[in-house]
């Protein structure tokens, strides 16, 4: 799944017209994301999707928006680890669907990366910001 959203941007770019210059910024942008996941999940502090993903958002969103991605992403993280020690002692075996859900975020899990680089990245793709490219 990641691999076909990471094709996706290559379709949009050849319907677009994403000069060759962009293309090869949005590429470098994405091998520096892919080599950092790929450290980070060396060092067991990422999971290897989470490092894919976050590959495949830098790709679309580009050098030149990367900056406010990783912000929307630290401050989507943020949100998402504080809900994880909120909910530590949250057992996933309650009575309530929504104390169940909760338990889903427990530091015990892990918090998940992957829904922070969702909430922060996948904006920021869907998002018509071609004129700041």
């Amino acid at each position: 799944m990641i691999g076909f959203l990471g094709a996706l941007f290559f379709i949009e770019a050849l319907i677009i017209g994403m000069p060759i210059r962009d293309l090869l910024s949005h590429l470098l942008i994405a091998i520096f994301a892919i080599v950092v996941g790929a450290i980070l999940f060396a060092l067991g502090l990422v999971g290897g999707g989470d490092a894919k993903l976050a590959s495949v958002i830098f790709l679309w969103v580009g050098l030149s928006v990367a900056l406010p991605a990783l912000t929307l992403i630290c401050v989507a993280g943020l949100g998402i680890s504080l809900i994880s020690i909120a909910t530590r002692h949250i057992i996933p075996e309650h009575r309530s669907r929504l104390m169940r859900t909760l338990a889903m975020f427990s530091v015990a899990r892990g918090v998940p990366y992957g829904v922070a680089l969702a909430l922060g990245g996948v904006p920021l793709i869907v998002m018509p910001l071609y004129s700041v490219r």
